[in-house]
């Protein structure tokens, strides 16, 4: 017995990306492409978040806030997700915006495993 999956069995186990995330219905005149860059191209997880924001900004359901980080003290950037109710308005952190010199550290997939100007002595871990 063998822990590899074929194609066919990898494909019929992955999710269905239209039927778990239905891509963004977008306002009349914007085309919306999904910029999916990673290695992991079996992974529904990004295309999904993809769209998720894309659904969410299309709705008007994202703002910026700045916030306390309560661990370092510092004002941060952050996108939220926002939800308008009877009581007024709710928001929760969706993602810290990077802050000036924060995105030198970060390296754009290849698409084939590597990640572009990467030091080959370095291992990529997973997240």
């Amino acid at each position: 017995m063998t822990d590899t999956m074929t194609d066919k069995e990898l494909s019929a186990s992955l999710i269905d990306f239209d039927e778990a995330v239905p891509e963004a219905e977008s306002p009349d005149g914007i085309e919306l492409i999904e910029w999916i860059y990673t290695n992991d191209k079996a992974n529904p997880a990004p295309i999904m978040l993809f769209r998720v924001l894309h659904q969410a900004a299309f709705k008007n359901k994202l703002g910026i806030m700045h916030a306390l980080d309560k661990e370092t003290g510092k004002i941060e950037t952050v996108l939220v997700g926002i939800e308008h109710t009877k009581e007024g308005t709710a928001m929760w952190p969706l993602a810290k915006i990077l802050s000036e010199g924060e995105h030198e550290r970060y390296l754009a997939p290849d698409g084939d495993g590597g990640y572009s100007g990467a030091d080959p002595s370095i291992e990529p871990t997973s997240h």
